[in-house]
């Protein structure tokens, strides 16, 4: 484990998403569609959540992704982790209402998350 940092009751939401959808289910979809798409945001609230991903994602194209490594944290780049996570328990509730209890999926989404876990901690 990273840091000695373990672990537990994490599920993917690009699974879930992926598991709610009726349509093809061949493809993940990233966070910024699943935002834009299934929210509802209001224009302002996107827009501004939008122009901080492109914003820093402009920088890390800059400085070869270096900004993260740099302490403390200036407030655009702490804005884009904050997008990275503020909106996910929104996501996480509205696909596990989409998903029937009958279809197995939120199942299948929390085994894989949970495989998924271990294979990226790595042992300890």
């Amino acid at each position: 484990a990273h840091h000695k940092v373990r672990l537990a009751g994490v599920t993917d939401v690009q699974l879930l998403e992926n598991g709610s959808r009726v349509s093809d289910k061949t493809y993940l979809y990233g966070l910024d569609r699943c935002v834009e798409r299934d929210l509802g945001l209001k224009n302002v609230e996107n827009q501004r959540w939008v122009r901080t991903k492109q914003e820093v994602q402009a920088l890390m194209n800059m400085l070869n992704n270096n900004i993260f490594s740099h302490r403390p944290l200036d407030a655009k780049t702490l804005q884009y982790y904050v997008n990275d996570v503020v909106y996910l328990p929104t996501l996480y509730n509205l696909y596990a209402k989409r998903i029937t209890k009958s279809s197995g999926w939120l199942g299948k989404a929390m085994d894989e998350s949970a495989r998924r876990v271990v294979e990226a901690c790595g042992p300890g």
